[in-house]
């Protein structure tokens, strides 16, 4: 499996995806970051992973309110 980005590069995406602070992310945003910044992941890998957490249709959003996208994904 590839890389994840940095905590860093992570924290500066949140604020991309999320200007609003909603707390909400869409699968698909998420996956088109994890897959263009920093150290990229394989499309497939992210499909795999979002498959093992259960997630089945990438236009949804989850809540990554009060934890960091990169614990989101450690669930």
């Amino acid at each position: 499996m590839g890389n994840f980005p940095s905590e860093a590069q992570i924290k500066e995406t949140e604020k991309m995806i999320d200007p609003l602070g909603s707390g909400l992310v869409k699968l698909s945003d998420l996956k088109h970051i994890l897959t263009t910044v920093g150290e990229k992941m394989a499309s497939e890998d992210v499909d795999s992973l979002y498959r093992l957490l259960g997630y089945s249709n990438v236009d949804m959003a989850v809540s990554y309110e009060g934890k960091s996208i990169s614990n989101l994904l450690a669930c």
